[in-house]
């Protein structure tokens, strides 16, 4: 665990959408597949059941707040995890596209 290397929350790269994504957009940069092993996990641990019902009640998930950084950070930290810390740099760095900002 000592390799583990934690990603902060930058500003985005296009200001011009911001940093607001709707929860579909948030979990379609999760990925299908890393979706459905958050969903499994939720059906057995209270925390993955938070974390998901966290990230559907709201309009929006802000890529740039240092708690969606940090709820993404501690999925590093579990030993089954199908996350890299490069696939979670990227789900809070990449540009909000049109389709995925709030309407």
């Amino acid at each position: 665990m000592d390799n583990i290397i934690f990603i902060a929350p930058s500003p985005p790269s296009t200001t011009s959408l911001g940093t607001q994504i709707t929860p579909r957009a948030f979990f379609s940069r999760i990925g299908a597949a890393n979706t459905v092993w958050l969903y499994t996990q939720a059906q057995t641990n209270p925390e993955f059941e938070f974390y998901k019902d966290k990230a559907w009640s709201g309009k929006f998930i802000d890529l740039a707040d240092p708690e969606t950084a940090n709820d993404l950070n501690n999925l590093l930290t579990l030993p089954s995890t199908p996350f890299t810390a490069a696939m979670i740099n990227t789900i809070l760095t990449a540009p909000v596209q049109a389709s995925e900002a709030p309407g």
